[in-house]
């Protein structure tokens, strides 16, 4: 078994594509600290389970694109999850224009009452 464990790539590639067994894998083996992009991109792509268990772990940061991509791309069991348990938000204007854009109107109503 390698002892250097993995790179921000891998954990970040698993994390994108939703698989959760491989990003639990990875972060058991890795010592180093993780990317803001890993939460982002999981949100991004629909990816709740992966999205909660980083959240619950603690050890990763997310950016405003958290929401912002989760919203644009219509998944609003992402944007209420973040908006429920993360304190970053979305951008003021940017999660709910790229709703609006993609057609999602409960997810721009979901925002526009979460403020």
């Amino acid at each position: 078994m390698r002892s250097e464990g993995c790179t921000i790539a891998a954990l970040s590639g698993a994390a994108a594509e939703g698989y959760l067994d491989a990003v639990q894998f990875l972060v058991a083996h890795r010592d180093g600290g993780a990317s803001p992009e890993i939460l982002d991109t999981a949100a991004a792509n629909g990816h709740l389970n992966v999205v909660k268990y980083q959240d619950e772990l603690g050890r990763f940061a997310c950016t405003t694109a958290a929401v912002d991509k989760a919203a644009e791309n219509g998944h609003l069991d992402v944007v209420d999850y973040l908006l429920t348990h993360r304190h970053e938000g979305g951008s003021r204007d940017g999660a709910p224009q790229g709703a609006l854009d993609h057609g999602h109107i409960e997810i721009v109503q979901r925002l526009v009452a979460a403020g």
